[in-house]
């Protein structure tokens, strides 16, 4: 009987195997591969100046809205201190597409300043002036904030680039400067 239930055991075991096998043998996996190849189109990516303003109306902003330049010409400071706030809406016009700010490149020309004499000198822009700039998005980040890694103005999103000159040194005599500032914008998906 020993003998009996030992085969019946090895009979089942030889049995399952050649199932196992014969299923493996009939047996297929089916794959597919594939790959895309996109083109970028900058055509569709588009961030423009919307509106711009002057706080303390001794500046005249121009933006012609919907463009990727706008301007200001400061008149009125005259005394150390005297300060001009000048703000500007940007949109990402994109419906799909985000703009991540990779860098920004600020420039300050010489000042030329008329002496007494009639005669001009040349002199650093940050002799007379000083500078600066903060960026928000919609989000309430700020650009070059601690823990801000990324600025991104979100497809169909605005953001405020808000600029302060202040005068700190007085002005005796007539004095012309100039600035150029961009904002380098790459969409990203």
């Amino acid at each position: 009987m020993k003998k009996r239930r030992t085969l019946i055991i090895s009979l089942l075991l030889i049995a399952a195997l050649c199932l196992g096998i014969g299923y493996a043998a009939l047996a297929r996996d089916l794959q597919i591969n594939g790959s895309a190849n996109l083109q970028g189109n900058n055509e569709d990516f588009d961030i423009v100046f919307m509106e711009g303003n002057a706080k303390n109306g001794n500046a005249t902003v121009t933006v012609a809205e919907g463009t990727t330049t706008a301007s200001y010409v400061i008149d009125g400071l005259s005394k150390a201190g005297d300060t001009e706030v000048i703000t500007f809406k940007i949109k990402n016009r994109t419906s799909d597409i985000d703009g991540l700010l990779k860098g920004i490149t600020s420039t300050t020309g010489e000042l030329k300043l008329t002496n007494p004499d009639g005669t001009d000198e040349t002199v650093a822009y940050n002799t007379y002036f000083e500078k600066s700039m903060v960026i928000t998005n919609a989000d309430g980040d700020v650009y070059g904030a601690e823990g801000v890694d990324e600025f991104i103005v979100g497809a169909g999103e605005e953001a405020t680039v808000v600029i302060t000159i202040k005068l700190i040194k007085s002005v005796t005599n007539p004095l012309s400067a100039s600035s150029f500032i961009a904002l380098h914008f790459d969409g990203i998906n």
